[in-house]
């Protein structure tokens, strides 16, 4: 005998004896605006299916002369599914169902959609009324250098903390943010000057290097740094000065061949070959008896010329490393930069998206960047035209 359906429990309709007909199970969605009706071999499109599942099949005679008992377990029904005002209720779902349709899920930003929505129309309600529009791109400094030293957890984490110090100012201010994508955040604003902006974004800005959620991870961040330095380093070290001046100087070929197997045994493990055959070719050269220099031809290729692609990588990181540590030390803090652009209503430049828009001031953002991070920065007017060629 079942007891429940979608978790509505109808033992009490069993006590009472009556008949207790088989559920109605429906692939219908549960919200409709039609009114209830039962058509034949098809469920039922309304919460009233779940009710009537513990009900139907008693007799119009029992039902009404067991009314307490039967508006007690109606009653019971509606609580279970949440229509009391208990739980949630279905104009609630469709609430929660709406908020996801135009919000990211991770920063509780206006989503990407929205932003194509909403940006245009803000900029032509601001045109339209003569006052200025103004439109910010706010980007986590080494973003990049967070997911890969301390873990994509603590990349969401960084995420979702600065969103939030942006939501608080934007709806402070009584503007929007959205998440245009990765780690770039948008930030619109209809009436203010550009002082005013500059106002709010400087406020984020420094939200951000007082937020202990974030900033508690600095010292962590430079010792992981240091450490993932070293054997960077070393692969480095190991291929200049055991590879490429040994066989410069016609010293000991052993050891070359030692140092180049070595060097891409580690590499496996640091990096995913792009070229897989050319290590292998390399790896057998090495492996046989015969006399090499870096003019050595392999697959084409001198083996220096070969063996720089393999390095490139750990030059590439190293760089990076360096490029984050630098910065940390210089500001003691995780930062963002910011580039925006204010747009006054009399302006020539004819914006017919939101990705105009948003272009304008990532060409901003790009200049902040260039200067050294860690700036908010306005972009100049030929930026509008370029935004919008």
């Amino acid at each position: 005998m079942i007891n429940s359906v979608g978790g509505v429990n109808f033992s009490a309709a069993q006590n009472l004896n009556y008949p207790v007909a088989k559920p109605v199970y429906t692939t219908q969605p549960m919200v409709t605006n039609k009114p209830y009706k039962e058509e034949k071999g098809k469920g039922n499109s309304s919460a009233i299916a779940l009710i009537g599942c513990g009900i139907a099949g008693a007799s119009t005679i029992a039902l009404l002369k067991n009314k307490a008992n039967i508006d007690k377990i109606v009653k019971n029904a509606l609580k279970e599914v949440g229509i009391d005002g208990t739980g949630k209720t279905i104009s609630e779902n469709i609430s929660t169902l709406k908020e996801q349709a135009i919000k990211d899920g991770m920063t509780k930003l206006y989503n990407k959609a929205s932003l194509e929505n909403q940006v245009i129309a803000q900029y032509s309600e601001a045109k339209a009324a003569g006052k200025p529009f103004s439109v910010a791109i706010l980007d986590m400094d080494n973003f990049k250098s967070i997911n890969e030293v301390l873990g994509h957890d603590k990349g969401d984490l960084f995420l979702k903390e600065i969103s939030k110090q942006i939501i608080e100012v934007a709806e402070k201010n009584g503007e929007k943010a959205y998440r245009f994508g990765g780690e770039e955040l948008v930030l619109t604003s209809v009436g203010k000057s550009k002082d005013e902006f500059s106002a709010m974004l400087t406020e984020i800005a420094e939200r951000i290097k007082k937020d202990d959620a974030l900033q508690s991870n600095l010292e962590t961040f430079k010792t992981k740094m240091a450490e993932q330095k070293e054997p960077i380093s070393e692969q480095l070290k190991l291929i200049q000065n055991g590879v490429f001046d040994e066989l410069k100087n016609n010293k000991n070929q052993n050891v070359a061949k030692e140092n180049i197997s070595k060097f891409l045994d580690n590499y496996q493990k640091d990096f995913e070959p792009q070229d897989v055959s050319l290590l292998n070719e390399i790896k057998k050269l090495v492996s046989s008896d015969s006399k090499i220099s870096l003019s050595t031809d392999v697959a084409g290729q001198p083996l220096k010329i070969q063996l720089d692609k393999f390095v490139t990588p750990y030059k590439n990181t190293l760089h990076d490393i360096e490029k984050w540590s630098s910065h940390v030390e210089k500001t003691n803090a995780f930062t963002v930069s910011g580039g925006y652009v204010t747009i006054p209503a009399n302006a020539t430049a004819k914006f017919t998206t939101s990705d105009q828009l948003v272009k304008a001031a990532d060409l901003s953002l790009q200049d902040a960047k260039l200067g050294g991070k860690n700036q908010i920065l306005e972009g100049p007017a030929s930026y509008l035209e370029k935004a919008t060629a």
